[in-house]
């Protein structure tokens, strides 16, 4: 429902404008970005994810910085800026890699994937879409490593509680 999801955003970027969370501004601003984005409104979604970049670069937020770029490279795939698209998606890939985050490496392979399709440039996008592949699989592993993990932790807490509960009853016996 993105006509109340853009309202709700709207209402939070006030509300941050107000008590001056700059962070919570960049935020408000980046979802309303996609948001127009998903609305096929792409002068108002432009407008937002630059807005968005802009405090995330006067704050400081490499991880939202990134983002942004990223953002921006897919916006421009859907704007048919070609050289703008690119530009953007290998800072956002420069800076992902500079912080190590999977996700927002990605995300910019992936949408590397999609520029290099529209242009025609097929080697290249098969070759970024083995590595969206390889960082999607990667992070699905390790969040599946630690559901598995933690599944394995809450059973050994729930069998020494039994053990604690049995010996206790065998105790007041």
């Amino acid at each position: 429902n993105y006509p109340e999801a853009l309202k709700n955003n709207l209402a939070s970027l006030e509300i941050c404008q107000k008590i001056g969370d700059k962070q919570g501004i960049a935020t408000s601003y980046s979802n309303i970005g996609a948001i127009y984005t998903k609305l096929d409104n792409y002068p108002e979604a432009l407008k937002n994810h630059l807005a968005s970049l802009k405090i995330k670069e006067e704050i400081g937020d490499q991880w939202g910085i990134a983002r942004s770029y990223v953002n921006l490279g897919m916006l421009n795939i859907k704007l048919n800026k070609a050289f703008e698209a690119k530009k953007h998606l290998n800072e956002g890939l420069a800076l992902s890699k500079k912080i190590g985050s999977k996700v927002l490496i990605k995300d910019a392979y992936h949408s590397h994937s999609l520029l290099d399709s529209a242009l025609g440039n097929y080697q290249q996008a098969l070759a970024h879409y083995k590595l969206y592949t390889n960082y999607k699989d990667s992070i699905l592993n390790e969040t599946n490593s630690k559901q598995i993990t933690q599944m394995k932790e809450q059973y050994e807490s729930e069998k020494k509680d039994k053990e604690i509960v049995q010996l206790t009853s065998e105790k007041q016996k």
